[in-house]
């Protein structure tokens, strides 16, 4: 089909396609100059790989580097203020002790084990998406196809580093060839059972291997459409935490890129009691960052849920709003990230104590500002015993300074006394059973690195820890512990060394008029830290992770002088609009990593940056003050309206054409963003009472909600503007009756996913009377498809399309249609078993077979 309109050509698959006269080479049409560049492309791709690395002689003149990030097995992974800091911290107190099995100390041995798992690839992880319509085929296909065939090898080899081997090496000797164990098994501590999947192989192999990679194209195809989220698997520890249930108003304070909002999303929408039930709860998605934001609202329209909402906040400064019920809260902090050195390998090269002393103080901001949240939600909305309100506090890093030391300051503090408890997830037997959990630590020192080669005539090495180099030996360094902050003397150490990282300090006031009398001591608050949960790499093949529950204990309430005080210094933050990269420099220390991409975000899709350059406010060319062009960007954002009249008029024709009850579709939960929105979307009832009240009315800046429903489509001579979207399908057609509702089985699918726009007369006669009766215009394909040939359980898809005049055609963007593509072909294909390269040649690589533990 080729209709011509104002916008384009529409094409088969019903995108747009917009005929360009003239400009680029030879002008012609946008097809024909993307053949062009994939010509270019492949012949530059492979005149890359023909051309020979450059030499590394460090004689060298060309001073231009191509790249500052060297592949990974090329890094070294080596750090001596690391390993001395961690060796230090989680072998105190330094006495003779035998650690528990569950102890966060770890003996001689074990540090050694930490250090060497901490040096390997990170193995890859993923969950599926149970709320996605694809999961049953993808749960089979898992545990029937991938996982005996991928199980059944036992041991891989794949060769070393990024470039192909060189066929003309005349060193036999030279490290060519890896080998690695492999094993494709469910994460047993992740509920549902089989949702979650562990593959013990690293990156590296799951593209470079032949049998891996099969897998590897099944789970990028199905990450693009929303089935798979691949994620690491310490990751997914803070949302399971949170108990999250279909009637929470959540909010994740440092959302972005988006995984672990993903997860609740998930958990929000499980076990619906009928088809096209939305949850009345509502996720507020939060990030500082603009532009992390839009990778966030990328992220939640994978999940097609009506139930988000994205805003841009400082954490420490996010608004409330009077009456406002909170449930749960995530504090996932930005943190220093010294537990990703599997998979960020930058944080060999750049890691030093001082980054936790830097962030320390932000974090504490953030997790006050929750725990404030939570107190005045607590107030208004009392919690029943049985659902009491949740925090969880969560970061990718090991350090006491950004884990057990924020959680202490915060709980310790005057207004929060008594007021909070941390839950002791290791003996609650409803959660990660199977996870081998460490207590958190009650013990901790203070340790600054100080650049001791300033001012003396060392010319041993260049390199400096401080500033990103890794070979600087302990005599040129000054590494300064600190027991107390006794200990801190200087005016410059108290600037530095804050008085809230150290495990025994008290934080009671002394009230006005009163001296403090030296033979008092304030009483020392135990806020139970070893109930907070540590997860060491070297347990069970992760990363290096630190999460703690906190509770509100029913019945607790704030001041009004406490809760105004932190109000208004929120305010003040806000309006100040704090750092996107919320972080703040340390002096003596450069280059402070601040590690806000906490997971692995569909890494084959997304290369983000993991730190962020320093911005002071909100515009970066003058601090807080924003320039001319800068102010014409201010205030033009549309705001999110309820559809009303003239819209209104044309909807309920919409609603007509397709058929819709309107008595129970809810109608009262339609948004748009003016009064002729060419989109309608629809939005959860937690989403509309926050967006409708009055007291709310631009109390926060949202940059999206809702899920797409219906968008204007004014082709041909149907009888409604508005075409109905995929995105909205599931909440929609269990309003409808059949009139716009086609079913077709499988092979009239397969037939339009060929033709991409077939006659009516292609069809099956069934099928062509059931089309030739409807009208032009918007229809839904309903069809049936079994999750095995053979097996006979079979599962519904809904598809939306367009009738036209003699033919159909799907309005699908791509990306899912691949993606079904990918599930329906492959479900009876068996995966080859291919041994990709022989063992023989392993031995003259000279490499070892290293184990892997599979009990997870």
């Amino acid at each position: 089909m080729d209709e011509d309109t104002s916008k384009g050509n529409i094409t088969a698959s019903g995108g747009t396609e917009i005929t360009v006269k003239g400009g680029g080479e030879g002008g012609g049409s946008t097809s024909g100059r993307k053949e062009r560049f994939k010509k270019r492309r492949k012949k530059n791709h492979n005149q890359a790989w023909d051309k020979k690395p450059e030499s590394t002689n460090n004689n060298n003149n060309n001073t231009e580097q191509a790249s500052t990030q060297k592949p990974w097995d090329e890094v070294i992974r080596e750090n001596f203020l690391y390993r001395h800091y961690y060796t230090t911290q989680l072998g105190f107190p330094e006495v003779a002790f035998t650690p528990a099995p569950n102890s966060p100390h770890l003996d001689n041995e074990g540090i050694a084990s930490l250090f060497k798992t901490m040096t390997n690839a990170l193995a890859t992880t993923f969950w599926v998406n149970r709320t996605s319509w694809a999961h049953p085929i993808i749960l089979h296909r898992l545990t029937t196809q991938f996982a005996p065939t991928i199980n059944a090898l036992q041991h891989i080899t794949t060769p070393v580093g990024s470039h192909r081997p060189d066929p003309n090496n005349s060193n036999p000797t030279a490290p060519q060839f890896t080998t690695e164990s492999v094993r494709l098994v469910p994460l047993s501590w992740y509920p549902p059972p089989n949702t979650a999947w562990h593959l013990s192989a690293s990156r590296h192999s799951l593209r470079k291997h032949p049998t891996l990679n099969s897998l590897h194209r099944f789970l990028t195809a199905q990450a693009d459409s929303g089935h798979i989220n691949r994620q690491e698997a310490v990751s997914m520890l803070p949302p399971l935490l949170l108990d999250v249930r279909p009637h929470h108003t959540v909010i994740d304070l440092c959302a972005a890129p988006g995984s672990k909002t993903a997860q609740i999303l998930n958990h929000l929408h499980s076990n619906p009691p009928y088809p096209g039930y939305i949850p009345p709860g509502v996720i507020i998605a939060n990030d500082v960052d603009e532009k992390r934001c839009g990778t966030l609202v990328h992220q939640m329209k994978r999940f097609e849920s009506p139930c988000v909402m994205v805003t841009n906040y400082p954490a420490q400064a996010f608004p409330w709003m009077k009456g406002f019920n909170v449930n749960r809260i995530l504090c996932d902090v930005p943190c220093s990230g010294d537990g990703t050195t599997r998979k960020n390998f930058d944080v060999w090269a750049k890691w030093n104590p001082n980054h936790g002393l830097s962030l320390h103080k932000l974090q504490a901001r953030i997790l006050t500002r929750a725990l404030t949240m939570l107190l005045l939600s607590e107030r208004e909305h009392r919690s029943p015993d049985n659902d009491k309100k949740r925090l969880v506090y969560s970061t990718c890093s090991l350090n006491p300074i950004e884990n057990e030391a924020v959680v202490r300051y915060c709980l310790s503090k005057p207004e929060f006394k008594g007021k909070f408890q941390i839950r002791d997830v290791h003996e609650d037997k409803t959660v990660l059973q199977g996870l081998l959990m460490r207590r958190g630590l009650r013990k901790w020192r203070v340790c600054e690195a100080i650049d001791g080669s300033k001012g003396r005539k060392n010319e041993r090495t260049k390199a400096n820890p401080l500033k990103g180099g890794n070979t600087q030996k302990l005599e040129e360094i000054d590494l300064k512990w600190y027991n107390s902050y006794d200990d801190v003397k200087t005016d410059d150490e108290k600037k530095r060394i804050p008085k809230s990282a150290f495990c025994d300090t008290t934080f009671e006031k002394v009230k006005e008029g009163e001296e403090k009398k030296e033979e008092e001591k304030p009483e020392v608050i135990d806020v139970h830290l070893e109930r907070c949960v540590r997860i060491y790499p070297h347990d069970q093949d992760t990363g290096g992770f630190f999460v703690c529950a906190i509770e509100v204990v029913p019945g607790s309430t704030i001041t009004d002088i406490y809760s105004t005080k932190l109000q208004n210094r929120a305010d003040e933050e806000a309006s100040a609009s704090t750092s996107t990269t919320s972080t703040t420099a340390v002096e003596g220390v450069e280059g402070v990593a601040v590690n806000e991409d906490k997971e692995e975000e569909n890494e084959d899709l997304t290369e983000m940056d993991q730190t962020t350059p320093k911005k002071k406010g909100r515009f970066p060319n003058k601090g807080n003050k924003p320039s001319k062009r800068d102010q014409s960007k201010v205030g033009k954002e549309e705001p999110f309206l309820q559809v009303s009249e003239p819209l209104e008029a044309l909807f309920r024709t919409m609603m007509n054409f397709y058929h819709v009850d309107p008595v129970h579709f809810p109608r009262s939960q339609l948004l748009c963003r003016s009064a002729m929105s060419p989109n309608i979307s629809l939005i959860s009832t937690g989403v509309a009472n926050i967006l409708w009240n009055d007291t709310g009315k631009g109390w926060m800046k949202l940059i999206h909600t809702g899920v797409k429903l219906a968008a204007k489509y004014a082709v041909g001579k149907s009888p409604t503007d508005y075409r109905l979207e995929q995105e909205g399908l599931k909440y929609v057609v269990p309003h409808m009756t059949e009139d716009r509702v086609v079913k077709i089985k499988e092979e009239d699918f397969m037939l339009i996913l060929k033709d991409g726009n077939p006659k009516f007369e292609s069809f099956r006669e069934e099928v062509r009377k059931e089309l030739e009766k409807r009208e032009v215009g918007s229809l839904i394909f309903k069809v049936e498809v079994e999750v095995a040939k053979g097996v006979g359980e079979k599962m519904e898809i809904l598809l939306s399309g367009w009738r036209a005049g003699v033919s159909v055609y799907l309005l699908v963007n791509k990306i899912e249609l691949k993606s079904m593509k990918n599930l329906l072909e492959g479900r009876d294909q068996e995966v080859k078993k291919e041994e990709g390269i022989v063992e023989g040649k392993l031995a003259t690589a000279g490499q070892e077979t290293e184990g892997r533990k599979f009990d997870i």
